[in-house]
């Protein structure tokens, strides 16, 4: 396993629950590193609309975006992830739910670009109007 890297996660109270021990769990966001960009290729014209490209972040450019993922995803399933794993093809993210010590080897991994919260969002009861 690499040496767990902490500018992989993101946000000072997730780095403070990757320093912390016990079985407590969080639900986070692995990222595939190097997830690619669009950029314009050219600049656009008002005949054709733009044509993007995509650039690869990270330092895997050998493999391909789909096979990285398969193998990021074997990877989380080593660590004992794999029944919770849940894959965002379009993100090119997982979504997994750790114990400090499941994130700080999650942040070894050299395919991980960086690990965020999965925060729940819900809409307010308020009302407005009359």
């Amino acid at each position: 396993m690499s040496h767990p890297d902490a500018s992989k996660i993101d946000l000072g109270e997730l780095r403070d629950f990757a320093a912390a021990s016990g079985t407590s769990r969080r639900s986070v966001i692995v990222e595939l590193c190097g997830a690619g960009l669009k950029v314009p290729a050219r600049p656009a014209s008002r005949a054709m609309p733009p044509k993007s490209e995509v650039v690869p972040r990270g330092t895997r450019p050998d493999l391909g975006r789909g096979e990285a993922m398969d193998q990021l995803q074997q990877a989380l399933g080593a660590l004992g992830l794999a029944r919770d794993v849940v894959r965002l093809d379009a993100a090119e993210a997982f979504v997994v739910s750790v114990t400090p010590a499941q994130l700080r080897d999650v942040a070894g991994l050299p395919l991980v670009g960086i690990v965020r919260p999965n925060r729940t969002h819900r809409a307010s009861r308020k009302r407005t109007g009359s």
